[in-house]
């Protein structure tokens, strides 16, 4: 197996677009479990895959920005990627900048959202302008593509030093509206897990919460017959949250979410159950 990674990545370079394209979907196809990137790595493409970021065809490009997806799931392809390719996410931040395919779009956010596991890349992303590249996104008519975006936010809003900019670039409202889709899960969990996360960090005014109309959407979302058992429980999870804090316990209580929580602890999930 790892006898045929140094000449595919010697490939990976040819001026055969045919050639380079194959064979980069080959290295692809290498990542997919955990020690084949170990020996990927090893045998050095990794520096290949980043320079095939900016590939001008499109299906080299997205075989390699998916690569480098599939390395950004551990620590250890996280840590190689830190220490030898300082010019990734500028790389990744500028490619959204462009026109480009909806998949590929979707896959360089998904690479800047595993990225995003380690507290490193979470504020480097930020500093390095990622928020202006990933509002627009946000504002998709592609469900796909909003969905990635608010998965990368949610990592992002981790740390507690992106609460300012985030809040500051516009995403609030838009993250807060998003709450209320129940035809879209997964979108409902990464929205509201990223707003608890910024609603969790301490030392900035929450009063941008509750002017964002946040609580109306927990309540529709929480009232709605079509709703997740996960999604509950994320709703129950940030609700949790708020309620320790001075602005936001307020609306919890006046807007009448506690006779909600108590109805949900009766929910046959039992995660939920438990986290109302």
């Amino acid at each position: 197996k790892s006898g045929a990674l140094v000449p595919l990545t010697r490939l990976a370079r040819s001026k055969d677009q045919r050639v380079q394209r194959n064979a980069t979907g080959a290295l692809l196809n290498m990542t997919h479990r955990p020690e084949l990137r170990l020996m990927l790595i090893e045998a050095g493409s990794v520096a290949v895959l980043v320079d095939l970021v900016v590939s001008l065809d499109e299906e080299t490009q997205y075989y390699a920005i998916t690569a480098l997806s599939n390395i950004a799931v551990d620590d250890n392809g996280r840590n190689v990627l830190w220490d030898t390719q300082e010019e990734l996410v500028d790389m990744l931040i500028k490619a959204l900048h462009r026109p480009l395919k909806i998949k590929i779009q979707s896959q360089i956010v998904l690479t800047l959202r595993n990225l995003a596991c380690d507290s490193r890349y979470q504020v480097q992303i930020v500093e390095k302008g990622g928020l202006d590249a990933l509002l627009p996104l946000l504002q998709s008519s592609y469900t796909i593509l909003i969905t990635s975006t608010c998965a990368c936010l949610r990592n992002l809003s981790i740390d507690s030093r992106n609460e300012a900019p985030i809040i500051c670039s516009g995403f609030l409202p838009e993250l807060v509206d998003l709450i209320p889709q129940a035809d879209e899960p997964d979108l409902q969990c990464h929205a509201i897990s990223t707003v608890r996360n910024m609603a969790a960090n301490t030392g900035q005014d929450k009063q941008a919460f509750v002017d964002s109309g946040l609580f109306d959407r927990l309540k529709i979302a929480l009232t709605d017959s079509r709703t997740h058992p996960k999604v509950l429980c994320e709703l129950a999870a940030a609700l949790s949250v708020f309620a320790l804090n001075d602005q936001l316990w307020r609306p919890i209580v006046e807007l009448g979410f506690c006779k909600l929580l108590v109805q949900l602890t009766r929910c046959r999930d039992m995660e939920a159950e438990y986290n109302a």
